[in-house]
């Protein structure tokens, strides 16, 4: 499977590193904003659908609210990257190589699907489909047509950030 531009970006920054600080900013930056539309505790299971090679949004989202955090990729590349970025960094956050359209739920109160997973629609179907009830569902990116349609249709209540949509179910 040929890497997204971000894969490609992240990959190349875990083994350069002139760039990470940058990258932990951001990320540290985005979650703080993310996390202000909602409350997300340590008793809260986060489960991170497109991990990538460096995935800070987990390591964050694991220091800020103590949750149990598991990330995933279907892309063994990245998460092979990203399991030695987490050793690394000595980091007690679940890894998974694994399809988000596939990957039971029923364990997670907070789920994240990033901006680089695709089909990003058939990963929130399955997602609207078999999350457990009041599952926080945070989308980031542009919302495409076939995502609103679905977000309609289930009628779910959604709240918008610059960079991030918040579902509740």
């Amino acid at each position: 499977m040929p890497l997204t531009k971000t894969q490609t970006l992240e990959k190349y920054i875990t083994k350069l590193g002139i760039l990470k600080p940058f990258l932990h900013l951001y990320y540290q930056k985005l979650i703080k904003k993310e996390l202000t539309l909602t409350t997300i505790n340590e008793t809260d299971k986060i489960l991170f659908i497109g991990a990538g090679a460096m995935p800070l949004s987990a390591i964050y989202l694991k220091k800020y609210t103590g949750a149990d955090v598991t990330i995933i990729d279907n892309n063994k590349t990245m998460m092979d990257n990203a399991l030695t970025y987490l050793k690394k960094q000595n980091t007690n956050i679940t890894c998974q190589c694994c399809d988000g359209q596939y990957i039971d739920l029923k364990a997670y109160t907070v789920i994240f699907i990033a901006n680089q997973v695709s089909p990003k629609q058939h990963v929130l179907k399955h997602i609207l489909i078999n999350s457990i009830p009041q599952t926080k569902v945070f989308i980031r990116g542009t919302l495409t047509t076939p995502i609103n349609i679905a977000i309609k249709r289930c009628k779910h209540r959604l709240t918008t950030t610059k960079f991030t949509n918040l579902l509740r179910t």
